[in-house]
C-alpha cells in the first residue's frame, strides 16, 4: 500500500484496500488498489484512480510497517465506494460483511447517515439501494451470493440463519412455513469429520420433516440453470 500511495502523492486509499485495513473479514484474495486522487489523471498499472476528493473528515492517517504515514478512507467511506462502484454481488458481500468489522457496526444506519452529511455525491442512489439489501446475518461471501440468487429468482420470504425449533441447528436459508431449507456446502465441509456431522444433521432435519436443498460451488457456478430449476421445483 505504501508504494501505491507514494506513487500517487496525496492519494487516499479506498475500496477493498481501505476496508481490509479497517478489518473487513471478506476482502478478496486479490483486488485492485483504489485511490481517490482528486482531479489529476493517474495511470499506473494495478491502480484504480478515482478522480474525486474524499472529505477530510472521512480520511484517517495510519502508519505502515515502516512507520510511514498513509492516508486511508474511513470504513464507512470505503464501503460507500464499494457499494457504488462494485458489481452488485461484490458490493453486497462488502456491505453484508461490514457487521463483522467491529461491535455495533451497522452499515444499514451508518451509510445513510454518512450520505446525509455529504449530499449530492455521485452513486448515492445505487449505494442506498444496495444498502437496503444488506443482511448482517450472512456468514460468508457465498451465502450473500446464494441469497441474491434466491432473490433474483423471485424466491422471497426466507429466513437467514434460522434456528430450527426442537433441534440444535441453524439453517443458512429457511422457508419455515414449508419446512424447506437451502444450505451451502462449502470447502469447510469437505473434512471427513465435518462431513459426518453434516450428514447426521441433515438426516435429523429430514426426519423432522425438513426438505434440504444442498448447494455446492460447482452447482452454483457451473450449473446455475440446474440449480435454478431445482429451487423453483421445490419452492415455486
Amino acid at each position: 500500500m505504501a508504494s501505491a500511495t507514494l506513487a500517487c502523492p496525496g492519494g487516499v486509499a479506498t475500496g477493498w484496500l481501505a476496508a481490509a485495513v479497517h478489518g473487513h473479514p471478506w476482502a478478496p484474495a486479490a483486488y485492485p488498489i483504489e485511490l481517490a486522487v482528486g482531479r489529476k489523471r493517474v495511470r499506473r498499472e494495478g491502480i484504480v484512480a478515482r478522480r474525486y476528493e474524499i472529505p477530510e473528515d472521512q480520511v484517517e492517517s495510519i502508519l505502515d510497517a515502516d512507520g510511514a504515514p498513509l492516508r486511508v478512507a474511513s470504513a464507512e467511506w470505503a464501503l460507500f465506494d464499494l457499494a457504488r462502484y462494485s458489481p452488485r454481488a461484490e458490493a453486497l458481500i462488502a456491505l453484508d460483511g461490514a457487521s463483522r468489522m467491529g461491535p455495533g457496526h451497522d452499515i444499514r444506519r451508518s451509510l445513510p447517515t454518512l450520505l446525509s452529511r455529504h449530499p449530492g455525491l455521485r452513486g448515492r442512489r445505487i449505494a442506498l439501494e444496495r444498502c437496503a439489501l444488506v443482511e448482517p446475518m450472512a456468514e460468508s461471501p457465498m451465502e450473500t451470493r446464494l441469497r441474491l440468487f434466491l432473490l433474483d429468482l423471485g424466491l422471497t420470504g426466507f429466513r437467514v440463519q434460522y434456528r430450527t425449533p426442537g433441534l440444535p441447528y441453524r439453517l443458512d436459508f429457511a422457508f419455515p412455513d414449508r419446512k424447506i431449507a437451502v444450505e451451502y456446502d462449502g470447502a469447510g465441509h469437505r473434512d471427513a469429520v465435518q462431513h459426518g456431522r453434516d450428514v447426521r444433521r441433515w438426516n435429523r432435519l429430514r426426519a423432522a420433516g425438513w426438505t434440504i436443498i444442498i448447494v455446492t460451488a460447482t452447482l452454483f457456478y457451473h450449473r446455475p440453470r440446474e440449480l435454478a430449476a431445482l429451487l423453483r421445483d421445490a419452492l415455486g
